[in-house]
């Protein structure tokens, strides 16, 4: 049988091996603490009950798994983390800073949503078949890979400012390429440059909303929460527009379009974050 002094003699079953002991110690005192305070209806312990069932579990010549499970069945359950009311968002979105934040983080929805309708256009109108168009959005997410951790690093190591600018100034002159480019190969790689850039923005813009709710007291963690509601609707809205301005003007205008838009968040970035 195994011993209730778990932490020493933990079981003298021979189908045991010295790290199935090791780790019935260490769910035993696990189990042990969470249920800490709680008691049986006949007013033991409740990490009696666990014990128990390893104990019947070990006579019935069980392996060590077996045991680990008995011991951490129906543990506690996390408690529900406090509601937030929406008021308190909204007393976030007085912060400059946490609303060029949201802005930033937004952009990238918006460029891809122009970058899928009209980036594919321009691909197709300087004779790329279906597999170079892959190769250009995929292309998005490899440079991507290498990017956004330089980004960010800088963003924690520099400030928030110098490094956005940066990746906002390559991706707006990479779009404008776009709109002017003439080759198929050129084309592609333009394309990949600028969504790899314009998604390397998120994560600092993600930062920057945090830093304006903490000045204000709050909780960072809401900064997922709002970058959330607006990345979607952003996404959504750079496909419409993108689809309305290509459809009555043209591709080339819809890409510029995105430039100004990025433009205008790097001046917003230079004077507010």
């Amino acid at each position: 049988r195994c011993s209730r002094d778990w932490s020493s003699d933990v079981c003298s079953s021979d189908l045991l091996k010295a790290a199935d002991v090791a780790r019935l110690a260490d769910a035993y005192r696990f189990s042990e603490a969470a249920h800490a305070g709680q008691l049986r209806q006949s007013g033991e312990p409740y990490i009696s009950h666990p014990v128990a069932v390893a104990e019947i579990l070990a006579d019935w010549r069980l392996d060590g798994q077996a045991l680990v499970a008995a011991l951490l069945t129906r543990l506690p359950t996390v408690p529900n983390t406090e509601h937030v009311p929406m008021r308190v968002m909204r007393e976030h979105l007085r912060s400059p800073k946490v609303r060029v934040g949201l802005w930033i983080p937004s952009v990238p929805g918006f460029a891809l949503g122009v970058l899928t309708l009209s980036g594919t256009y321009r691909l197709d109108e300087v004779g790329a078949g279906a597999t170079v168009i892959a190769i250009a959005f995929s292309g998005i997410a490899v440079i991507n890979v290498f990017v956004a951790p330089k980004i960010g690093q800088a963003s924690d190591r520099l400030g928030r400012r110098r490094p956005l600018m940066l990746a906002l100034a390559v991706a707006g002159i990479a779009v404008v390429l776009i709109a002017a480019a003439a080759f198929e190969v050129s084309t592609v790689a333009l394309i990949a440059i600028a969504g790899a850039f314009m998604l390397a923005v998120a994560g600092p813009g993600l930062a920057l909303v945090g830093d304006g709710i903490h000045e204000e007291g709050g909780d960072p963690a809401h900064a997922t929460f709002l970058m959330n509601l607006f990345w979607g609707p952003s996404a959504a809205l750079g496909a419409i527009a993108a689809g309305l301005v290509h459809g009555s003007i043209g591709a080339e205008v819809s890409l510029l379009m995105l430039a100004a838009i990025v433009a205008l968040s790097f001046v917003f970035v230079r004077r507010l974050a």
